[in-house]
């Protein structure tokens, strides 16, 4: 099925034909957040329009359907602070049965995080459940980057408690995430010693801090440079290619030296699929092809909450052909791995790096 859905895509951006559904779907549950992160500034909008109701939030999973999704991320804002966060993640795997559900996390929210992600896994028992643990540093100097004093200390109480369901749920694992950014990118090592040696997560990874309008931090010199990054990367692509690869972390590898590329050349060094095999919908049920460009395609409120309504008009036919044409470029990691897995010389890459691993 999933060998099919990646032929659709590659046909379709060639052909225009046949037409297919996006299988990654990135949905924003509030712009409501509880940090103050020098690379984002989310928590100062004061613009925000009347928020997806649960209601309206279960009509656009209902219509989409079973078959369509594979991944499915929830994002803000912080999405805990969406109180429905549990019944949401219900309807996506009751109407649309996606392989994975992925929750990124500032922690702040302490206990009620790990009851809530409990309750998430007592309602959802088919998809994969994933809650990602934002850590950008370590004690204090990662409280300095999220603004919040006391937010290392409070990650590392919700950590132990999702490591404690992680022993009840074979669904669940509980990740890290690190933004590499300005602030950071000089003690990335001893950033990935702390969390590999100490917290010992299944799964770390990272990305690269980004412009975005809905971080509303346009202009922001958060970036690293490409020779600031490549700092950063080069020593985690040392250690990854230094042990036995999973297939998850043959793309992550992948995916780290295609960043270091994308910042050096400053274009698309791969075709993208946002618009095509990925998109988003932001808290108000504005549909994006991809955060970066932020440019909707129309509100789902005013289509009766079908994305496919959507998909096909001018205004996305139009970005489809921008996207096509190279006029945009950027490193966003959940359109990335998409995009790596419907290019065949990469694909093929990741699994030479996992059979190569194999022999160390």
């Amino acid at each position: 099925m999933m060998m099919q859905k990646l032929l659709l895509y590659k046909l379709y951006r060639s052909f225009g034909f046949p037409k297919s559904f996006p299988m990654n779907l990135t949905f924003g549950l509030t712009y409501k957040c509880n940090s103050k992160c020098r690379t984002c500034n989310i928590w100062k909008r004061k613009d925000f329009k009347k928020e997806l109701s649960l209601e309206e939030i279960e009509k656009i999973f209902k219509k989409i359907g079973k078959g369509n999704l594979y991944l499915l991320i929830l994002t803000g804002g912080e999405t805990f602070l969406n109180r429905n966060i549990a019944e949401i993640c219900q309807y996506a795997e009751r109407y649309c049965e996606p392989k994975s559900i992925v929750i990124p996390t500032n922690a702040l929210l302490g206990e009620y995080i790990v009851k809530k992600t409990e309750q998430i896994l007592k309602k959802c028992r088919k998809s994969h459940i994933t809650v990602n643990i934002s850590i950008d540093h370590i004690n204090e100097k990662h409280d300095s980057i999220r603004g919040i004093k006391g937010n290392f200390e409070k990650s590392m109480r919700v950590y132990k408690g999702l490591k404690d369901l992680e022993k009840k749920y074979n669904n669940f694992d509980v990740s890290i995430h690190t933004v590499i950014s300005k602030f950071n990118y000089m003690d990335f090592s001893e950033i990935y010693r702390y969390v590999t040696e100490k917290l010992r997560p299944k799964n770390y990874i990272t990305e690269v801090a980004e412009n975005r309008v809905e971080l509303s931090n346009l202009g922001d010199k958060i970036t690293p440079s490409s020779g600031e990054y490549s700092r950063a990367i080069d020593f985690l692509i040392k250690k990854l290619e230094s042990q036995k690869l999973s297939l998850k972390q043959a793309f992550r590898l992948e995916y780290y030296k295609m960043v270091k590329q994308i910042l050096k050349e400053k274009k698309q060094v791969i075709p993208c699929y946002a618009g095509i095999a990925s998109a988003q919908i932001d808290p108000t049920g504005e549909v994006w092809f991809c955060c970066i460009r932020a440019e909707s395609i129309g509100n789902l409120r005013d289509e009766d909450y079908n994305l496919m309504s959507l998909w096909y008009n001018e205004k996305a036919k139009k970005q489809r052909k921008s996207i096509a044409n190279k006029e945009c470029y950027c490193p966003l990691a959940s359109a990335s791995y998409t995009n790596l897995s419907l290019d065949l010389r990469k694909s093929m890459r990741v699994v030479f790096n996992v059979l190569k691993s194999r022999l160390i």
